[in-house]
């Protein structure tokens, strides 16, 4: 998932994040994709949340409990 690097006397964590296809919202507000994108390397401090994914035959659907609490 992550890895600490040393740069410049700093150290850094990064993760490597898989960038999704376009996101699809439907008429609930379920988000979901069809297959993913490119991978990144990123420093973690960029991430702004957790969220969790749900595959269900060709489409990943996207649990975000920020967006669910309304």
């Amino acid at each position: 998932m992550g890895s600490l690097t040393k740069y410049m006397d700093q150290k850094i964590m990064l993760a490597n994040v898989t960038w999704t296809n376009e996101v699809n919202e439907d008429s609930l507000g379920t988000t979901s994709f069809v297959g993913d994108g490119s991978t990144q390397f990123i420093d973690v401090t960029a991430i702004n949340r957790c969220v969790g994914f749900m595959k269900l035959g060709r489409k990943t659907y996207i649990i975000d409990k920020e967006c669910m609490e309304g």
